[in-house]
């Protein structure tokens, strides 16, 4: 059957508090979450078609919003769907109250932002059983957020390189593919730095702010080797996976997560982007004395 990309426009802190959420419990991607309590609602009134728990979620739905809410600046949520679901799922939201598609996706959000605990670890049980199917290669999206002095510091180090930023980044996830490959020539730190990252619970979200987006360039292989990554550790997505290698990269420089000025008052913060060099000297120092 073929499916079209749907399209939902939401308050960018709706997605934002969305996606921290989603993270605390597990959820490997955020769009695909949130297609799969669609096609959960559109069965929601056949008996048994759906766990108490996603009842439990669609009963925080309001609605109405607040003025003030539906006049937020916005950003946009892609999902597909076949015609003919598409078609029911707009006669479905429309019988239940909802003024447009944008108004319901807002509520279900809303549901899923403010439903008790008990009920989001018993559906990301639910999804993540069956959303292995949503992880298809050459589909996810390997771009996140970065705050302004995160972006700062990634062009520096990357114009000293000689590379571009999503190239600096490559660097980075050739580490994470060492470390999973058991690679013994890497520096105990290094490795030690890596795991740290990708054993992560939740999202890192809150570590960074929105205001320059950063993509990762990969290869057909590499984005082979990065969903077994996502799927081994169970990380919420491929945006979350770009934030831990990016984390893993500031961490190793001694940059601190949020804008504030450098701790260490080192002036050499910029220098070099060899991982070996930075391993036997700045980077096994930073990642013993790192704070977060």
């Amino acid at each position: 059957m073929e499916k079209f990309d749907v399209y939902c426009r939401v308050p960018v802190f709706m997605s934002m508090l969305l996606e921290e959420r989603l993270g605390e419990f597990g959820f490997k991607d955020k769009a695909n979450t949130i297609l799969y309590m669609v096609e959960r609602y559109l069965y929601s009134k056949t008996p048994g078609a759906c766990s108490l728990a996603v009842r439990k979620i669609f009963s925080y739905m309001p609605r109405q919003f607040d003025p003030i809410v539906t006049k937020a600046e916005r950003c946009t949520i892609i999902f597909k769907m076949g015609r003919k679901e598409y078609k029911t799922f707009t006669r479905v939201i429309m019988e239940d109250g909802f003024e447009t598609r944008n108004y319901f996706i807002m509520a279900l959000i809303n549901a899923l932002v403010i439903a008790p605990p008990r009920f989001l670890r018993t559906l990301s049980d639910e999804f993540n059983e069956t959303g292995t199917r949503f992880l298809e290669r050459g589909k996810m999206n390997f771009t996140t957020y970065v705050s302004d002095l995160q972006h700062y510091f990634l062009k520096q180090a990357a114009r000293d390189a000689n590379l571009s930023v999503s190239g600096l980044l490559r660097l980075a996830m050739n580490v994470f593919f060492r470390v999973d490959d058991g690679d013994d020539t890497l520096p105990v730190p290094v490795e030690d730095a890596v795991l740290d990252v990708l054993e992560m619970k939740g999202s890192t979200v809150k570590y960074f702010s929105r205001d320059v987006a950063v993509h990762l360039g990969i290869t057909p292989w590499e984005e082979k080797k990065l969903l077994e990554l996502i799927l081994k550790y169970r990380i919420p997505g491929a945006r979350e996976l770009t934030r831990r290698i990016i984390l893993f990269f500031i961490k190793g420089y001694r940059l601190p997560v949020e804008s504030e000025e450098d701790p260490t008052g080192d002036d050499d913060v910029f220098n070099n982007v060899n991982f070996e060099y930075l391993a036997r000297r700045d980077f096994a120092r930073s990642i013993n004395n790192s704070n977060f």
